[in-house]
């Protein structure tokens, strides 16, 4: 892959990871279940997000979902 690839991909990648951060420290314990999105408390997405990231960071192709996960509303 192209050096100039691989630099753009990591510094969205820390940009990804920094933002995921600041919103992980701006919530308060109580909103984690209190606040919905969607239908889902704001801590169900929260876990869909570092899910999503875990899955796609280790291995797509081989990624067992949790049984959290796979549970619908």
């Amino acid at each position: 892959m192209d050096n100039q690839l691989i630099h753009i991909i990591k510094a969205q990648t820390d940009i990804l990871f920094a933002n995921a951060e600041e919103t992980l420290k701006s919530i308060e314990d109580p909103q984690l279940n209190n606040k919905t999105i969607c239908d889902w408390t704001l801590g169900e997405q929260i876990y869909h997000m570092l899910h999503s990231l875990d899955q796609w960071f280790i291995n797509p192709n081989q990624y067992e979902e949790t049984p959290y996960a796979k549970r619908e509303k």
